[in-house]
């Protein structure tokens, strides 16, 4: 499973010369999202590495995308380094602009950008002085894809359909979904958590266990934990909005089973993830159309390597 996207999907379409716009509502390409602002600029790197693999099977990107951990970060020799291994460029532009893709969402990325960028995989290291938050290495990330892959994107607005996220009984508490009040430091927490997930907030994490996927986060918004929901993980068709109208940080844990094949799901259990919403988080979903935010993609090139 990926971890820690207002919205957004990977519509990418490959081309040497800009992508020709159409009446659709679009938001600029230089337009900063909040979390970009809260980023800051691009960490200045002492090296950075762009290696092509010889590894031909599949990709093993664990740390790629929104929901990665952090696992595969450490302190370098001299200042702090951090890189992805094995994985290809549509994994790396999901993680640098911090996309929440459904599996037919993803799909459109192998689908629509070039065979290269999907098949081949590349390690990436970087190393720079001083820790940085993932936020950080995101704009950093993108920052190295432009430079390196020539990599060049805009936005845009499309109605499409969506899942709204509803309460089940609204007022009803959650056993799995908290508020968090203000001032409250991160460590103390009303949920039983496992012993390994961080005393931090802000963040996002989950993974596998015992057959079944978990999601879960410390002092996040409706709307951020509708993002995270938002994944292959989950085996949702369609990008889940926010439409609580609850307000202020939650902390929450939800543990469900993927549906890969029915014989699957007999032999782990349940419950899936619409019957986990509802128990532990105390939400539902319902069918609508929505603006999602599209990431598409004006150029990419090969890179240059070193």
């Amino acid at each position: 499973m990926k971890v820690c996207r207002p919205f957004s999907i990977l519509a990418a379409v490959f081309s040497i010369v800009v992508f020709t716009r159409d009446s659709r509502s679009v938001r600029a390409q230089s337009t900063t999202s909040d979390w970009e602002k809260a980023a800051g600029a691009p960490l200045a790197l002492d090296t950075a590495s762009v290696l092509l693999t010889s590894d031909p099977g599949p990709g093993h990107c664990w740390g790629s995308g929104p929901l990665g951990p952090l696992g595969n970060d450490g302190a370098g020799t001299h200042g702090f380094a951090f890189g992805y291994s094995n994985c290809s460029v549509s994994d790396y532009i999901e993680f640098a602009y911090k996309l929440w893709l459904t599996p037919s969402q993803k799909q459109s990325i192998d689908v629509q950008l070039p065979s290269w960028a999907v098949n081949d995989r590349f390690n990436i290291y970087l190393k720079g002085p001083g820790r940085a938050s993932k936020d950080k290495k995101r704009v950093t990330m993108q920052s190295l894809l432009a430079d390196r892959f020539k990599l060049s994107v805009h936005f845009e607005t499309r109605e499409m359909p969506v899942f709204a996220l509803v309460p089940l009984i609204p007022g009803e508490p959650a056993p799995k979904l908290q508020p968090r009040p203000d001032g409250v430091p991160c460590p103390a927490h009303w949920i039983d958590f496992p012993e390994d997930i961080p005393d931090t907030c802000g963040i996002f994490g989950g993974g596998p266990g015992d057959g079944r996927a978990s999601i879960w986060g410390r002092g996040v918004t409706l709307a951020e934990i509708a993002n995270a929901l938002t994944q292959q993980g989950s085996g949702i068709d369609r990008p889940i909005l926010d439409q609580t109208g609850l307000t202020g940080k939650y902390d929450f844990y939800i543990v469900f089973t993927h549906p890969y094949s029915p014989e699957y799901v007999r032999r782990i259990g349940g419950p899936l993830f619409r019957e986990a919403l509802r128990d532990q988080l105390g939400l539902k979903m319902e069918a609508k159309t929505g603006p999602v935010d599209v990431l598409v993609v004006d150029r990419i090139e090969k890179p240059t390597l070193n």
